[in-house]
C-alpha cells in the first residue's frame, strides 16, 4: 500500500506558494492543495498550476467564510474561479457540499476537465453517526471524491469518524477530525481506505487545526512500518 500525502499550501503569492510546494514535494508529499482563499488579489491560476512538476495532482480550494475559510467575495465570483481552475491545469477542485446548486457547479467543473472533491467541514464538533452518513450521501451525489472533516472534542470522536471512513468501500472517501484530539484520524484514515490524507507543508505553515507536517507524518508511518519510499 502506497500512502499519499497532500500538502495544503496557503497561497499569498504565486512565487511563495510554488516554493512551498517544491519543498513539500521534496519532503515526500505526492499531491498539492492550493488554498486560494489566502490570496489578497486575483491569481493567475494557469501560472500557479503550471509551476508544479508534471504528474503531481493539484487541488484548487477557495474556501468561503461560511465554511470556515477566508474568501469573502461574492458566491458567483467564487464559483466562476473554481470552474476556471479546472480548465487551467488543476486536476481537482474542492467544492463545499453545502454550495447552492452544487450538482450543477460540479458538472461545469467536470466539463472543464476537472474532478470534484465534495467537502464538508464542522469546526465545532463531530456529528452523530446518522448525520455523518447523511452528509456522505449528499457528497456522493456531487463529487468524484468525498471529504468529511469534523472537529474532535475528545479522542473518542476519532472512533466515530474512522468508522465512517471504514464503511466507505469505493476508496473515494477522506474522513478525519480536526483539532489536537483529531490527529489520530488524520494518521489512520489512509490506512482505512482514504486515497490520501492532508498535511501541512511544514511545522510552521498550517491552514487547519491539528494538521501534521508532511515530514512528521512520514516519520510516524515509518515507525508503524507502513511507509514505502
Amino acid at each position: 500500500m502506497k500512502i499519499r500525502i497532500c500538502a495544503s499550501i496557503p497561497v499569498r503569492s504565486i512565487p511563495e506558494a510554488l516554493r512551498e510546494a517544491e519543498a513539500a514535494l521534496s519532503r515526500g508529499a505526492s499531491l498539492i492543495e492550493f488554498r486560494l482563499d489566502y490570496a489578497g488579489e486575483p491569481l493567475d491560476l494557469e501560472a500557479l498550476a503550471s509551476g508544479v512538476p508534471g504528474g503531481i495532482p493539484k487541488i484548487a480550494t477557495l474556501r468561503p467564510d461560511w465554511e470556515g475559510g477566508r474568501y469573502r467575495g461574492s458566491e458567483g465570483s467564487r464559483l466562476r474561479i473554481l470552474v476556471e481552475a479546472a480548465g487551467k491545469g488543476f486536476e481537482y477542485v474542492d467544492l463545499e457540499a453545502k454550495t447552492r446548486g452544487a450538482g450543477e457547479v460540479s458538472e461545469r467543473i467536470r466539463r472543464n476537465g476537472g474532478m470534484v472533491i465534495a467537502s464538508f467541514h464542522d469546526y465545532t464538533d463531530t456529528p452523530r453517526e446518522e448525520e455523518l452518513k447523511a452528509i456522505l450521501r449528499l457528497e456522493t451525489g456531487i463529487g468524484d471524491l468525498y471529504k468529511v472533516a469534523t472537529t474532535a472534542r475528545s479522542y473518542r470522536d476519532n472512533l466515530r469518524i474512522l468508522a465512517l471512513q471504514g464503511d466507505i468501500r469505493d476508496g473515494k472517501g477522506i474522513c478525519f477530525a480536526m483539532g489536537p484530539y483529531g490527529v489520530p484520524s488524520r494518521i489512520l484514515s489512509p490506512l482505512l481506505g482514504a486515497p490520501f490524507t492532508y498535511a501541512s507543508p511544514s511545522k510552521e505553515l498550517k491552514v487547519a487545526p491539528g494538521q501534521v507536517a508532511v515530514e512528521d507524518l512520514i516519520q510516524i508511518y515509518r515507525l508503524l512500518g507502513v511507509w514505502s519510499d
